[in-house]
């Protein structure tokens, strides 16, 4: 009688859209709207951080070392020429020509468009992050957004979390969403969806994620990420605040 060996087979740690080699991410960084209370000092995207590195280049650097299977889409609009100039390699423009007179949901129907994958990871271009706050956003193969409780103003957009899952976003409430979003399956089809629609072309991003919540089955994330530090630049004096911070 032979001895039978008995082989322990475990399960593969699935690490994502974006680290998996097979599920590659669609990065969109939302850059076309001006900005109005900055506009005298050009894209916001262009400020410079720490290191002497703009906002955009701080971004796109951190994301592609988090996530080496993706593709990054940066829209633009106003003074787009002065973002082309910087020659940032590996990247896709998307420019909404008409800026001034829609919203970012035309910014981002632009970019879903153009994306060649089923994972998307939706981030305004003002907002600062490090690594802790995004690193397992697409972990779980879910819809996710990034919330926390400081470093956002008070009269940005909140969120209510009920069992770790986002139920409404609105202003006046805490905490506060991060303005990071990753998208996929149902959640990601209801975006397209929405955006293509051109009666919701003067919403707001978080006006279309709340009717996307509406849906039966749908459900959003929400994680707080331990360490997580990221802030909105809203004034130069946010400049000043990310560079002891972040």
């Amino acid at each position: 009688m032979h001895n039978k060996t008995t082989r322990f087979i475990t399960t593969i740690k699935k690490s994502g859209a974006g680290k998996d080699k097979d599920r590659k991410l669609s990065i969109i960084l939302l850059n076309a709207s001006p900005g109005y209370r900055m506009k005298s000092y050009g894209p916001k995207c262009l400020l410079k951080i720490n290191n002497n590195i703009s906002i955009l280049e701080y971004q796109i650097s951190l994301l592609k070392n988090t996530f080496h299977n993706c593709e990054v889409i940066v829209t633009v609009g106003f003074e787009a020429d002065k973002i082309f100039k910087k020659h940032i390699k590996d990247i896709r423009f998307i420019e909404n020509q008409i800026y001034d007179t829609t919203n970012i949901v035309e910014e981002i129907r632009l970019a879903l468009n153009n994306i060649t994958t089923e994972d998307v990871l939706l981030i305004h271009g003002d907002v600062v992050f490090n690594l802790q706050s995004i690193d397992s956003i697409t972990k779980t193969g879910m819809s996710t957004l990034v919330y926390q409780e400081k470093n956002i103003t008070e009269d940005d957009v909140g969120v209510t979390i009920i069992d770790n899952k986002a139920t409404i976003l609105s202003y006046g409430i805490t905490p506060k969403w991060s303005h990071i979003v990753y998208l996929t399956g149902q959640e990601l089809a209801l975006l397209k969806l929405y955006c293509s629609n051109r009666e919701f072309v003067r919403m707001y991003p978080f006006e279309i994620i709340n009717m996307i919540l509406e849906k039966p089955q749908s459900t959003i994330m929400g994680i707080n990420p331990l360490n997580s530090q990221i802030i909105k630049i809203e004034s130069i004096k946010d400049i000043k605040s990310e560079n002891s911070h972040i």
